[in-house]
């Protein structure tokens, strides 16, 4: 699942007019780019062709499965199991698909391509690739650096190791799933950075930094980071609201950073348009707040605020920018 999602539900309208033109020249277009916030979540569907092989293969035995906490940075994975098959580390081979990384410790060239073999006839799992990788041992502590052309952001998070305890004719094996994270900032930052080179806006339906989210970072610094990935507009969600203080200091010390707007939340001091322009091309943006989020009114610095109703909002000011068009080409 991708962080990066159509426009259309981010924000009440985008009205698009040249930002200087003459009447010959051919249309230009600007992509819009909405950006969103959702719980980090992985796939556990990886393991279920090995189980299978497993259960096929008389000569393994499983000692025990157990789920270890991991950190990786990249594609390179840190975990400590509670007891690690003894292996000098080195050079080694993995498999790797859209849910994960699987490798074996020490090394089992046999059994990693019976793995693959399954893995790619199993019906409900996405293309398996083999990889090459480097095992770094310090005691029962594991770091495994997979070469992979899918980029992934350095930034250092957590997920889970599934490690299989493994005994192949009487020699310990340990047989490691790294989960991939899908969500949060970190797969953002990698989704936004492989945009390929266009005039593009990026926005944002609001709501970050809401308990159901759980990202790293609240309020200013969710907003300073997602200015660092080019977002530059966003609509009012309950995560703004749950944070105004910090969203006021945010505007006053970065004039030129993300741009909230918010058509019905009145004496907010907030715009409820604001035009931003790219490759030519002069965007105006709407965007509207839920009514059901006025249970945030009326505390702290939101004393005195009031919701209207969106519809009403989105009317006038539709007018006011469709207005703004005419009034920009009868002056050409």
């Amino acid at each position: 699942m991708s962080p990066i999602k159509s426009a259309a539900a981010v924000l009440a309208a985008a009205l698009f007019f040249p930002a200087a033109s003459r009447a010959a020249e051919a249309p230009r277009k600007v992509e819009i780019v909405s950006v969103s916030g959702y719980e980090p979540s992985f796939a556990v569907t990886f393991a279920m062709p090995f189980e299978h092989l497993l259960k096929d293969t008389t000569a393994i035995s499983v000692e025990g499965v157990e789920s270890v906490p991991a950190r990786f940075s990249g594609n390179a994975y840190s975990y400590r199991p509670a007891k690690a098959a003894p292996d000098a580390g080195g050079e080694t081979a993995a498999l790797e698909n859209a849910e994960g990384f699987f490798v074996l410790s020490p090394s089992d060239p046999e059994l990693l391509e019976a793995f693959l073999k399954t893995a790619r006839a199993y019906p409900l799992l996405p293309p398996t690739f083999r990889r090459t990788a480097r095992e770094l041992v310090q005691g029962d502590a594991r770091t495994f650096s997979i070469d992979s052309p899918r980029k992934a952001a350095k930034q250092e998070r957590a997920t889970l190791a599934s490690v299989y305890h493994l005994k192949i004719d009487g020699r310990p094996v340990d047989a490691v799933f790294f989960l991939k994270v899908t969500g949060g900032l970190g797969r953002l930052a990698t989704a936004v950075g492989e945009l390929p080179p266009a005039p593009r806006v990026l926005v944002s339906r609001g709501t970050w930094g809401f308990r159901s989210e759980k990202t790293t970072l609240r309020g200013r610094a969710l907003w300073e980071a997602l200015e660092k990935m080019g977002v530059r507009v966003s609509a009012v969600g309950r995560g703004e609201l749950r944070h105004w203080d910090e969203m006021t200091s945010y505007r006053k010390d970065h004039p030129d950073g993300v741009r909230f707007v918010a058509a019905n939340l009145q004496s907010s001091g907030l715009p409820g348009k604001v035009v931003v322009e790219r490759g030519g091309v002069r965007t105006a943006f709407i965007g509207v707040t839920r009514m059901s989020y006025a249970k945030y009114l009326g505390r702290g610095g939101l004393q005195g605020v009031a919701l209207s109703s969106p519809l009403t909002a989105v009317r006038d000011l539709v007018r006011q920018a469709a207005q703004e068009i005419a009034n920009r080409y009868a002056q050409q």
